[in-house]
């Protein structure tokens, strides 16, 4: 997942790499400077049994406050229902073009033949980035990107949001193009950051999306000040001490802090592994534990959503 977040900043970044804005994306929304305001975004909801529960379980009771739903998985219609019964809650979708497990697959919501390009000889989406960017024209991942968005509104979801499994739609510029096209002809919210946490980009990249971004705040999208790539930890110990340090240390502006939720299920260990299973376990865990939840709220920092930045963008004319 760290790859995906640098993959995403190094698209979308302000030139003056992890610099701070003149005026933070927080203050151009209606926060005071000096406020700390945090998105807490849970990934791939519908991808599996375990990550469903896990997702709904940390909207409910824990301090994650925004989720995204990958399409063309099988629990999607389990997590829909939810959402359907919870219009309070702030969800998107996960665009997923990549079906990343061995014996766990999905395909095309456009179907093969509308994405010849998308699609493995058996049919379903490549595994991974690369098979992508190399059979995949930007048409078909345009046309990939709105057959998901048209299945959420058919099955009455009503999406905040659209971000990037595996970061795919950062994978190549012309990816990139089409994904901020449809972001901004459907009014949809997207992925776009100012800065990563954990690191900075090549100048060379910079210019070029710097026009993007821009093109996307004068279109109406709120920017994110910084992202926070979910914290690797081995351990639930190892992880709550992480997520306490990047409490502790958070920075002014709007931070979007990505998690992975999982509740403890064979079906998630099958699928990824012990370790990484055990890390999402983790998540889950964390962004429950009451420890966690009160330092944010002893360190004064302000919980929103998507659906706020939105609204908040709107105001800001």
């Amino acid at each position: 997942m760290r790859r995906y977040g640098t993959l995403l900043c190094a698209l979308l970044m302000l030139a003056g790499g992890g610099g701070c804005l003149a005026q933070s994306y927080a203050e151009r929304l209606g926060w005071k400077a000096g406020d700390r305001v945090l998105l807490i975004h849970a990934d791939d909801a519908g991808m599996s049994l375990a990550s469903t529960l896990g997702a709904i379980a940390c909207l409910k009771d824990g301090v994650v406050t925004s989720t995204s739903v990958m399409m063309p998985c099988p629990w999607v219609p389990m997590m829909v229902d939810y959402l359907k019964q919870h219009p309070e809650v702030d969800a998107g979708l996960h665009l997923a073009l990549t079906a990343e497990h061995e014996n766990y697959r999905w395909g095309p919501v456009a179907g093969v033949s509308a994405v010849p390009g998308l699609a493995n000889p058996a049919g379903y989406l490549w595994d991974n980035n690369t098979e992508v960017t190399q059979h995949a024209t930007a048409d078909e991942v345009e046309r990939e990107i709105r057959a998901q968005i048209d299945r959420a509104l058919a099955l009455g979801m009503k999406p905040t949001h659209i971000d990037t499994h595996m970061g795919t739609l950062v994978a190549r510029p012309d990816y990139t193009e089409r994904y901020v096209k449809v972001a901004i002809e459907k009014g949809l919210c997207m992925m776009a950051f100012a800065r990563l946490e954990s690191g900075d980009i090549p100048a060379a990249v910079r210019p070029r999306y710097e026009q993007m971004l821009k093109a996307v705040w004068e279109a109406g999208i709120p920017v994110v000040d910084c992202m926070i790539d979910d914290p690797y930890g081995a351990t639930v110990d190892q992880k709550k001490d992480k997520y306490k340090a990047i409490l502790q240390n958070l920075k002014p502006g709007i931070n979007y802090l990505l998690v992975h939720c999982a509740v403890p299920s064979a079906e998630q260990v099958y699928l990824q592994g012990l370790s990484a299973a055990s890390r999402w376990t983790a998540d889950w865990q964390c962004m429950l534990d009451p420890e966690i939840k009160q330092l944010i709220k002893d360190q004064g920092i302000i919980l929103t959503n998507w659906r706020e930045l939105k609204e908040r963008r709107q105001r800001a004319g």
